[in-house]
């Protein structure tokens, strides 16, 4: 499988890159023959974070198959199963606009938000689901606001961006392999940040946070990595997960002395 996840994975991450800069109009190699550094950086820094989110979502939609089958552990199974309903009506839905459009007699125009607006309720679970993080009690303590900050201005900043550029979008601007590159990049992106916030909502409910077997097998197997970091990132978070269940049993013992030592209704 290693192969197949190569010859998925890297063709994948080069027609996004190359996508990127042709639908940003960006020569990156006349920018550094006439040394603007500052363009270039500029152009890498948004082709990068955009097209990086094609491989990603490949690799996020791989990692929940496996976590749905059950083979990242139960802890994954519950997180996949929690979602199952809001993916499979996100399908029906992107099924039945290819129905339409396939059966529509006009021709398909990409100045349409179509295909992005089926990633950009991703993008508002998200947000949502980040919200929802802040009021998450483990062990008796709400979970610091500023753990989900980071990821909450990420997204709001990214959705934000998304509904100005649909707007251009929509109003004809873009040229056709700019419309379809914004188009993909969104629900590819929308389904990446609407995984990524609900695994961490739910690792916040149960207190424990784990690594995924796949990502573990994908990052030492497929992609090799000097560093090796996910290798050993079970080992890291190890000293958290012990901390959160002690606290856990303390609140859970606390609990039941108070509830033993209420005086009993006659």
């Amino acid at each position: 499988m290693r192969y197949l996840h190569r010859v998925l994975f890297y063709p994948i991450l080069l027609v996004s890159f190359f996508w990127g800069f042709l639908a940003l109009r960006v020569n990156p190699f006349a920018l550094l023959y006439n040394l603007e550094f500052f363009a270039l950086l500029k152009a890498f820094y948004i082709v990068g974070f955009t097209a990086s989110l094609w491989p990603l979502a490949y690799l996020e939609l791989v990692d929940y198959v496996h976590s749905r089958l059950g083979k990242n552990g139960r802890h994954y199974l519950d997180y996949a199963e929690s979602l199952q309903k809001d993916l499979i009506v996100a399908g029906i839905t992107a099924l039945a606009l290819v129905g339409i459009y396939w059966l529509d007699s006009v021709s398909y125009a990409f100045s349409g938000i179509d295909i992005a607006f089926v990633g950009f309720p991703f993008l508002v679970n998200a947000l949502y689901t980040l919200i929802q993080g802040t009021q998450v009690s483990v062990a008796g303590q709400p979970i610091r606001k500023r753990a989900s900050l980071p990821m909450f201005c990420v997204v709001l900043g990214a959705t934000t961006a998304v509904y100005w550029l649909l707007v251009k979008n929509s109003s004809g601007e873009l040229a056709t392999d700019q419309a379809l590159y914004l188009q993909l990049t969104i629900l590819f992106g929308g389904f990446c940040f609407f995984l990524s916030s609900n695994f961490m909502l739910h690792c916040w409910r149960h207190g424990r946070f784990e690594s995924s077997a796949f990502k573990r097998y994908f990052f030492t197997e497929v992609v090799r990595s000097k560093s090796n970091f996910y290798r050993d990132l079970d080992k890291v978070l190890e000293p958290f997960n012990q901390q959160m269940a002690r606290r856990k049993s303390q609140h859970s013992a606390a609990i039941r002395r108070q509830q033993k030592n209420r005086p009993r209704k006659r």
